[in-house]
């Protein structure tokens, strides 16, 4: 099969955070510096020990389906028994084109947001108003909650998925939580995704 042309995206660093149970979780920031959106964006990691030595190679996928141009989406995964200290290296990251005409993702928005922080810094609760835009009821609602420390590193993402539908000219409700894998939380950016 051919192989399908490279698109232009940017990755920050990946990251993995070790966690109690001898695993970790890794994240990578990817932003798309297109004005066209982007769909199925996933990205390879490597993790070796300090000596070199391969450890695993996780596959990191997006949130959500949609990346949005000009916006910025976490990729995540958890990886089970793998010992810190260790290193992380991207090996390659993929995305499709979404066509022109497409017609499976609605225009939504988030208004009245309200994140509340727990006074331990590792969880984070967030509120809002989901509004939907144009005239296609929406079966699907999702929300990326990406949790952010004070130096700008990812320390916990989730998805949250709402249970009802929504219809245009009425709010959704958005009530989520997110976790951190790892230091304190300092704030939490919500991306959207709604399809018919």
């Amino acid at each position: 099969p051919p192989t399908p042309t490279p698109l232009p995206l940017q990755a920050g660093a990946p990251a993995c955070l070790a966690d109690a149970s001898g695993g970790a979780w890794c994240f990578l920031m990817v932003h798309n510096p297109l004005e066209e959106s982007l769909e199925n964006v996933s990205a390879r990691l490597e993790i070796t020990n300090p000596a070199g030595e391969l450890l695993a190679v996780v596959t990191v996928n997006g949130l959500l389906n949609l990346l949005a141009g000009g916006a910025s989406l976490p990729l995540a995964a958890y990886v089970p028994q793998v010992s810190a200290p260790f290193q992380v290296r991207l090996l390659d990251l993929q995305a499709l084109p979404v066509p022109p005409a497409d017609t499976r993702y609605l225009s939504a928005h988030l208004e009245d947001i309200s994140v509340q922080i727990a006074s331990d810094g590792l969880s984070a609760s967030i509120q809002g108003q989901i509004l939907l835009a144009g005239k296609t009821p929406a079966s699907l609602v999702w929300a990326a909650l990406t949790a952010y420390d004070a130096t700008g590193n990812v320390v916990g993402a989730r998805r949250w998925e709402s249970p009802a539908g929504l219809q245009p000219g009425s709010a959704g409700l958005l009530d989520g939580r997110v976790y951190s894998a790892g230091g304190k939380i300092e704030r939490v950016e919500v991306l959207l995704e709604a399809r018919p």
